[in-house]
């Protein structure tokens, strides 16, 4: 597993990336996960390939962080250099 922070701005063209890749979103959670603070995860899978992406926002302080499965991970390397 690969662990990768993707820079807050980049989340939304990382979605529409992945869906245009042909990766399939098989879960996604939302909600609070905190006092004023909001959260999703999105999990894509292709092939024998996963993705999850952890998304947080406390307060306007913005984090997201995505979790590759190493046989992912050049792929997405290159995808996230081209957002």
């Amino acid at each position: 597993m690969k662990f990768l922070e993707l820079p807050p701005h980049n989340c939304e063209p990382f979605k529409k990336t992945m869906a245009a890749d042909g990766w399939e979103i098989t879960h996604q959670d939302v909600g609070q996960t905190e006092i004023l603070a909001y959260g999703y995860v999105i999990v894509w899978e292709k092939d024998d390939k996963k993705v999850m992406m952890n998304y947080e926002d406390r307060q306007g302080q913005v984090r997201a962080n995505l979790e590759i499965s190493a046989n992912a991970g050049a792929e997405i390397d290159a995808m996230v250099a081209a957002l």
